[in-house]
């Protein structure tokens, strides 16, 4: 067997890929935001003739953008519930 002589190419340090900025985009386990439990949660009922949640109590401002008004209550879907 011949052993060929790769000298005039690049070596594995020099190669990097064209969509590389060279910046390290890993994270060490401290610099990932904790999840936080809020005290208490809004309240809702489920409707099984709407197939829709109907809101209680509202707590929180992401309700400006979920749901729908009818009637001046909220309703939410099963994926809003969660």
């Amino acid at each position: 067997m011949e052993i060929e002589d790769w000298a005039g190419g690049s070596s594995d340090l020099e190669v990097s890929s064209p969509d590389s900025d060279n910046e390290d985009h890993c994270y060490a386990y401290g610099d990932l935001p904790k999840l936080q439990f809020r005290k208490g949660g809004s309240e809702a009922h489920w409707r099984e003739d709407l197939g829709m949640a109907e809101v209680v109590s509202i707590k929180g401002r992401m309700w400006i953008t979920t749901g729908i008004v009818r009637g001046g209550k909220l309703y939410i879907f099963l994926e809003d519930t969660l």
